[in-house]
């Protein structure tokens, strides 16, 4: 009489929840400020590894590694216009 489900059993609370709203940067933090182009991005979307859980924004690697050319670009030049303002 496999199939049985237990009744009254709730699923675990996570042990931390980020609210990004309320999240500060630290000022103190070391900057690189190396020039990113699509090849450098490319080749880093490359070395990851498949199969690992996805980070804080749930992007997994996967979805990096197909989202193609234009998620290349999308992902590189956000860095630039950030190396162009003044911190």
């Amino acid at each position: 009489m496999g199939g049985t489900v237990e009744r009254g059993i709730k699923p675990a609370e996570p042990l931390i929840t980020f609210v990004f709203d309320t999240l500060s940067i630290p000022k103190d933090l070391p900057i690189n400020t190396a020039i990113t182009t699509e090849e450098k991005t490319e080749r880093a979307i490359k070395a990851l590894k498949n199969n690992k859980s996805a980070g804080l924004d749930e992007i997994s690697a996967e979805l990096l590694k197909h989202g193609g050319p234009s998620t290349i670009g999308a992902l590189t030049m956000p860095h630039e216009q950030l190396l162009e303002r003044e911190v």
